[in-house]
């Protein structure tokens, strides 16, 4: 159950003072070896190790041990197991903790007695589940001994003695040369020892005597320091010392009666070993009278700590922590726990069993809730202890089961529910994320003023239902229903309810005041000077606040309904005597119009129209504006104080007009259709009546000769016009009131007859293009008019219009004339009348109409199209003989009666037919086809052209396109860039108007002109240059593209050299050719001119190959890494040696071993080789490091000390641990040593160096017992390096 040995070994240097008497010889050295952890129920020794040296051979009679720290009283015991000869043990004191152990022997003390004895002494629990550690003080002193503070304490017997005196005892004092002082309580340890163990109850060192409340330490190296504020209600916080243990029962410190100073509290007094105050004297008898003090040794400045004590402690093993787990549904959880021995076992159940597992980490697969069991083992075997529970937990993963929404009016909160199949309800702000706003089936939102919306989900032991649900809260807002008018006036007439109040809003309700409860029926009628109070409804949410709406009741007129009309005579007052127009007073009729009413109250606008949009500004002087007829007057009258209170309606005003002149002089015309046509004829004079007046009907005609109106014309009905043409007569008109208008007629006579003999023909070729065919041409008949007029002079008397139409019936309704008779195109084909008109200006009716022209169209010949083929000039000298055999039979096509003539291009006359061959350059002719018997001239004809065309024969050049290496990006595929830039331009020579086509050897077709690059393999290309006018003109040439080959090797593309052995051979292989090679260094430098080359340094290295048709390889290249074997010596490596972890550390910082890259091995060149330079766990001894490195530059080797101090050995010659020696030590390594082994007491038993075989266990040839001894040991390596150890180690003899 040993969990770790400690070696204590300390050496004392003061005087060793004993029982307060001075003596000058070195004091004792306990030393105790044993923190161990406990298996309850369990007896367990102490100590694993225990000595004494005692150089200067005091006599040592009794050892005091005590549980120090962490006793149970009632529990915890103390005993010596088995009999020990000379040794007396007390009965082990409960008060104290305390077992004594005394030597009872005869003679001198014999202190290995009491060393065997405290081996033997055992430390057992009663309690079924002990805790925390116990510590063990080991001292040859009686004072109790505090391992933490490495003080003693011990409690003075003093009945009545006063503080004061009790603080100048304690001074005088002394323990083993440590000054004593009331003690000073600064731990829950000390308060302890020095309260519940200490022998007897008494004075301590605090006092508030200086400042009342603040309470001080007043002696010990804690003079002066502050440890409480206040009574039995005061705190430690913001004191030097935060550490107080007052008796909280009584309320302590209780300042009763000048207690100023700090007293252990009487046994069943409050918490055993608390304090009270009590004043300098305290009681005189009881509980609180003072029995004493408790003395505190150790601390003072200057003191040497005596080592007359040791601490061992027995630890009981806990669960310092664990961890259960939890999942969703059934698998694996992972439970921990951690102990604080290391070792922790693992049960199904609370007690009993087997462990099920062990280690820290436990992995079940569980399906169902199951609680397992951590025991924190004192060895990993004890199975002894409280066992804690650890849960391995399966939760439901919860669902939303339902929801209910809600809604509220205006800004507020709201409820929303939820409900889960299990667990708890959470509301968040998002559907992901975030942070709970609330936990809980109802949620009481915040006040929100807008419609939100929520997410639920459910949590039950951390499984959580995988999306959340949305749960809105709706907010209707409901403003008060608006209105565009606060006060709203109405008309008597209206009759107005609260239905008719003009406001905006949903559901809307009336109230009679802002507070009334009751709304009113909205068929109330309404009041004057009355308000009324409105809410609207939206979606059962009624509008806090009401909006106020003012009424105002004002009369409506009310106008008769038959007002009379107002009659007037159309003058010259206003306007003409024939506008019809005359000015009114309207307001004539105000009086019918108000019909009773105050005209202060009203205004009365008028109107032209029924709309009431044409005002008349000035009613008193309104001029009608309907001629001819009664116009009607609108009126609106309205409450000055309500506009909308009014009333509308209307009168007449009348103009009794004059008569209504159509015209105050009107034309009467006659047609002379006589054969005479001398311009007099017969009139109706009553016919002018309609001109002349609107009303002609119910009015009365006179017609007069003159202006005077003095010569009435008797005879209106067959009136013959006094003179040739013009004639006036002079008219008056009576309406049936007697209003007289006067007018003239103007007598016209017309005479506009054609001639019956006038007749005119016109002639023309059909227009071009001949092939249309069609008849049409354009024709100028504009002399035709000049000689109509000419026929008579009547025509040239009065004012004629001639005019010209395809057809009799555009003439007759003048309707589609010939708009321009000196360029008309002719639309019936071949022949086509044109219809003359002749209107009179003077006499519109009359006119003279009949066919007096004809227009006639000669067809035109047809000069047929006919070409010729295109030629190439053969010889060079621009010309070629054509063949023109076909020419002229094409060109004729066979019409009949037509002549064929040909022109060349400067017009100049050519045989006709033209020779055959017909020898000529590039040129157009003419062709020319008349008919031979045209009735005009020149004789109708049509024209066609032939061209001629003599084209360049193209001429090519060779070119000689050299061969290419095989290039990029693909070397070996057989394919090159050729440079074509100049392949046309030579191909051409120089040429114009030429172009050149290239084609592969299948025939296919390639770009024109070919890329540049061109990228290609090898093959033969044909070039053809045709004229670009004439593909037939072409001549073509093969041109020969050849791509070789480049070199074809390889390289080692990574390669290593190392620098401390032989140059290394760079080198080709696989080459598929004879080819010459170029090798290069970094700097470009050639190094080598064959296939290979040797190196000695790193680097990228380059070669070339070139073949016998030179064709240069692309560079090839070889990086060529540096390494070297490991340089090692000493000094790069670092050894933690003596130790429970050895280790071995290589420096390989900043290539400190080289550029390599290293791999290490201890002590087997062929074994296990790892990339990291550390070693642990390496046992003492001599080691050798090896240093391979990964490119094969060689392994390098170096040997290593670790030390070692073997802590026992068995000299019984079994070849095992015979004698003790050095571990790891030599003379090459450490060639000065020195080794010196001490009895107990300090004897020398032997020196030794590190070459000798080590030390046997003898003395002077006796066998020594089984027991401890020291060793001193100084090594001084082959640096000068100095190395000193002490320690002990156990000879054991079996």
């Amino acid at each position: 159950m040993l969990k770790k040995n400690i070696l204590v070994s300390l050496w004392l240097l003061a005087p060793f003072i004993f029982l307060n008497n001075a003596y000058s010889q070195t004091p004792p050295t306990l030393t105790a070896v044993g923190n161990q952890y406990y298996c309850p129920q369990s007896e367990q020794n102490i100590v694993t190790g225990f000595s004494i040296t005692n150089p200067s051979n005091v006599e040592i009679k009794t050892i005091y041990i005590q549980i120090s720290t962490g006793y149970v009283r009632g529990e915890d015991i103390l005993k010596l197991n088995g009999n020990i000869p000379n040794i007396n043990a007390s009965t082990f004191n409960s008060l104290e903790g305390k077992l004594v152990l005394t030597w009872v022997g005869s003679g001198t003390a014999n202190t290995n007695d009491l060393v065997i004895a405290v081996k033997n002494v055992i430390f057992k629990s009663s309690s079924l589940n002990p805790t925390g550690t116990k510590t063990f003080s080991i001292t040859i002193g009686e004072a109790n001994y505090l391992p933490t503070t490495k003080h003693y304490y011990e409690f003075v017997p003093s009945l009545g003695i006063t503080w004061k005196n009790a603080k100048t005892a304690a001074a005088g004092r002394t323990y083993y040369g440590l000054k004593g002082y009331l003690a000073t309580v600064t731990t829950i340890e000390e308060a302890k020892l020095t309260g519940e163990q200490a022998s007897g109850a008494g004075w301590i060192g605090g006092s508030d005597e200086a400042v009342e409340g603040t309470w001080r330490w007043m002696t010990g190296p804690e003079t002066g320091k502050s440890f409480w504020i206040g009574n039995g209600n005061g705190t430690t916080a913001g004191t030097d010392i935060p550490f107080a243990f007052w008796n909280a029962n009584n309320n302590e410190p209780n300042n009763l009666g000048n207690e100023d100073y700090a007293h252990v509290t009487a046994p069943g007094i409050g918490t055993p070993g608390s304090w009270n105050d009590l004043s300098n004297t305290g009681a005189t008898s009881g509980d609180y009278q003072p029995k004493g003090y408790i003395v505190e040794y150790g601390g003072m400045p200057g003191e040497i700590e005596p080592s007359i004590s040791k601490s061992t402690t027995i630890s009981i093993a806990e669960i310092t922590s664990s961890s259960g787990d939890s999942r969703c549904g059934p698998g694996k959880v992972t439970l921990t726990a951690s102990s604080s021995s290391g070792k922790v076992l693992w049960f199904n159940s609370v007690s009993g069993g087997t462990p099920i597992a062990t280690g820290n980490t436990f992995t079940p697969t569980i399906s169902a809730t199951t609680a397992y069991y951590a025991l924190a083992s004192s060895d990993g075997v004890c199975e002894k202890g409280v066992r804690i529970s650890v849960d391995a937990i399966v939760h439901q993963i919860p669902t939303i089961t339902n929801i209910s929404e809600n809604q509220i009016c205006g800004i507020g909160s709201g409820i929303l529910t939820a409900n889960a199949s299990a667990g708890t309800v959470n509301w968040y702000a998002n559907a992901t994320g975030g942070i709970a706003l609330y936990t809980g089936n109802s949620f009481n939102t915040p006040t929100i003023n807008n419609t939100t919306t929520y997410y639920v989900d459910a949590t039950e032991n951390g499984c959580t239902t995988l999306t959340r649900t949305p749960v809105t809260l709706t907010v209707v807002h409901v403003n008060k229903p608006t209105t565009n008018f606060a006060e709203q006036t109405f008309c008597s007439a209206d009759n107005a309810t609260l239905n008719n109040l003009s406001i905006n809003g949903n559901a809307i309700l009336w109230y009679e005041t802002a507070n009334s409860k009751i709304p009113l029926n909205k068929t109330q009628t309404l009041q004057n000077n009355t308000s009324y109070f409105a809410t609207q409804t939206i979606n059962s949410c009624e509008s806090p606040e009401r909006l106020e709406i003012k009424v105002k009741i004002y009369e409506t007129p009310n106008p008769q309904i038959n007002i009379p009309k107002i009659y007037t005579c159309d003058s010259n007052i206003t306007g003409t005597d024939v506008d019809g127009e005359e000015t009114f007073d309207l307001t004539l009729n105000n009086t019918f119009i108000l019909n009773g009413k105050n005209t202060t109250n009203f205004n009365i606008r008028f109107y032209k129209d029924a709309a009431l949009t044409q005002p008349i500004n000035n009613p008193t002087n309104f001029k009608n504006t309907k001629i001819g007829s009664p116009q009607t007057i609108y009126f609106f009258i309205e409450n000055k104080n309500l506009l909308s209170c009014n009333a509308t309606g209307s009168f007449q005003i009348e103009v009794n007009p004059l008569p209504i002149l159509k015209s105050s002089q009107v034309i009467l015309e006659q047609c002379d259709d006589d054969e005479n046509n001398d311009g007099f004829s017969y009139f109706n004079l009553n016919q002018a009546n309609e001109l002349i007046s609107v009303n002609y009907k119910n009015e009365q005609f006179e017609f007069y000769e003159d202006a005077a109106y003095t010569q009435l014309i008797t005879n209106p009905l067959a009136y013959k016009n006094p003179t040739v043409i013009n004639s006036i007569v002079y008219v008056k008109i009576k309406t049936t009131f007697g209003c007289e208008r006067y007018a003239s007629i103007k007598l016209k006579v017309g005479a506009t007859q054609i001639p019956s003999d006038f007749h005119l023909n016109y002639y023309a070729c059909e227009d071009l293009p001949s092939t249309n065919q069609d008849g049409k041409t354009i024709f100028n008949f504009s002399d035709a008019t000049q000689q109509l007029i000419d026929t008579k002079n009547i025509f040239s008397s009065q004012l004629v219009r001639i005019s010209y139409y395809e057809s009799l019936e555009d003439a007759l309704s003048e309707t589609n004339p010939i708009s321009d008779i000196s360029n008309y195109k002719n639309t019936t084909p071949w022949e086509q009348k044109i219809y003359i008109r002749i209107d009179s200006d003077d006499v519109n009716a009359c006119l003279g109409l009949n066919h007096v022209i004809t227009l006639h169209v000669e067809r035109l010949p047809l000069a047929y199209a006919v070409t010729i083929d295109r030629e190439c000039d053969d010889d060079d000298d621009g010309l070629y003989p054509f063949d023109t055999s076909k020419i002229d039979e094409t060109v004729r096509n066979g019409q009949t009666n037509i002549t064929i003539r040909y022109f060349d291009e400067n017009n100049n006359s050519l045989p006709s037919p033209l020779p055959n061959p017909f020898l000529t350059k590039s040129q157009t002719i003419t062709i020319k086809v008349e008919n031979t018997t045209s009735t005009i001239t020149p004789n109708c004809a049509d024209e066609t052209t032939l061209e001629f065309i003599v084209d360049v024969s193209p001429k090519i050049y060779p070119v000689n396109i050299p061969a290419q290496c095989d290039d990029a990006p693909d070397t070996t595929d057989g394919f090159s860039n050729f440079d074509t830039s100049t392949i046309e331009s030579t191909l051409l020579g120089g040429q114009t108007g030429m172009k050149v086509a290239y084609t592969d050897a299948n025939n296919n077709p390639l770009p024109s002109p070919l890329p540049n690059p061109f990228f290609t393999n090898t093959q033969k290309i044909t070039a053809t240059v045709s004229n670009v006018l004439n593909e037939s003109c072409a001549i073509s040439t093969d041109l020969n593209f050849v791509v070789n080959p480049l070199p074809s090797f390889e390289v080692e593309p990574e390669q290593i050299v190392c620098l401390n052995l032989l140059p290394k051979t760079l080198e080709i292989y696989n080459a598929k050719d004879n080819y010459t090679y170029e090798w290069f260094d970094e700097q470009g430098n050639t190094i080598a001119t064959n296939n290979e080359v040797l190196i000695n340094k790193g680097g990228t290295y380059t070669v070339l190959a070139t073949s016998n048709l030179g064709c240069v390889s692309l560079p090839k290249s070889i990086i060529v890494e540096e390494s070297i074997i490991a340089e090692i010596d000493l000094n790069d490596i670092v050894i933690v040696d003596d130790s429970n972890n050895n280790t071995i550390t290589i420096n390989t910082s900043n290539n400190n071993l080289g550029i390599g890259d290293y791999e290490f091995s201890l002590d087997d060149i062929f074994g296990f080789y790892q990339d990291e330079p550390f070693f642990d766990n390496v046992e003492a001894g001599i080691h050798t490091i090896y240093i391979r490195d990964k490119n094969n530059c060689g392994i390098a080797a170096i040997d290593v000390s670790v030390l070692g101090f073997p802590k026992f050995f068995t000299p019984n010659n079994d070849g095992y641990n015979d004698t003790w020696q050095i571990k790891g030590a030599n003379d090459l390594f450490y060639p000065v040593s020195s080794i010196q082994i001490f009895d107990r007491f300090g004897k020398l038993i032997t020196e030794l160096n590190v070459s000798s075989n080590g030390w046997n266990g003898n003395y002077k040839g006796e066998m020594l017992p089984s027991t401890d001894y020291w060793y001193s040991v100084q090594l001084i390596d082959t640096h000068g390096i100095i190395r000193e150890k002490r320690g002990h180690f156990s000879l054991i003899r079996k």
